[in-house]
């Protein structure tokens, strides 16, 4: 019937249907992989919130944590969701949850206050410290590695021009051209703890965090249950 309507009809819908049958059987067909086959990469850690106990959100979710969105169809019962992969994630879900800021950006002083609540709820025995170090060193050093961010964050805080709250132009760049640039940083003495790094040029500041903190996985552990595929906030 189509070779009839186009026999009939004018020479460039012809050729069009030329084209587009040599579209057709030049083009490379791939299968996409089914879910129950689907393999997840790990998940930037998630930081706990409390909207997450908002009662505007719906009980199927609310006070939970989903690590990826094969976890959320997992813990809601799908028969397709890629369960082993799944239960491999929530194997290394203490790597994966933070109760401090992941990276929060802003001015010193707005921050400044942020870090001492911080402080005062969960590092009151503890001293805090200020280090001068440049850009470079920060980026190099392997006390801050596991810090998630900080490289968009060190982007923000010496970055001449913002886009809102995140650097103009590419983040290397950025990197590259303030390795010099000197920071300030306070932490308390301690390794993996949340840190505030400003720039005393500009005002800007941030605090990011590491999973692997102490308090962090403390409160894990006392916060964090897992319920068959759910993790529930307690």
């Amino acid at each position: 019937m189509i070779k009839s309507f186009l026999a009939n009809h004018s020479f460039a819908l012809q050729a069009k249907s030329i084209d587009a049958k040599l579209i057709e059987k030049n083009q490379k067909k791939e299968e996409q992989t089914g879910c129950p086959f689907r393999k997840i990469k790990k998940p930037s850690p998630i930081a706990i919130h409390n909207q997450m106990d908002s009662s505007k959100l719906p009980e199927s979710v609310r006070n939970k944590v989903f690590f990826h969105y094969f976890h959320f169809c997992s813990a809601h019962g799908c028969e397709y969701a890629p369960n082993q992969e799944v239960d491999s994630l929530l194997k290394e879900m203490n790597s994966l949850i933070t109760f401090f800021p992941r990276l929060s950006k802003g001015d010193k002083e707005e921050l400044l206050t942020k870090f001492e609540s911080i402080l005062d709820s969960h590092f009151k025995d503890k001293s805090l410290k200020t280090i001068n170090a440049s850009v470079n060193k920060v980026l190099s050093s392997n006390s801050y590695q596991g810090y998630y961010g900080l490289e968009q964050g060190i982007a923000y805080l010496t970055s001449k021009k913002l886009n809102g709250k995140r650097h103009s132009g590419p983040m290397q760049d950025v990197l590259n051209d303030n390795q010099n640039t000197e920071l300030k940083i306070f932490r308390i003495n301690e390794e993996f703890e949340p840190i505030l790094i400003s720039n005393p040029q500009n005002g800007r500041a941030i605090i990011c965090s590491d999973v692997k903190s102490k308090i962090n996985q403390k409160m894990i552990e006392s916060h964090v249950v897992l319920e068959e595929k759910s993790v529930l906030l307690k």
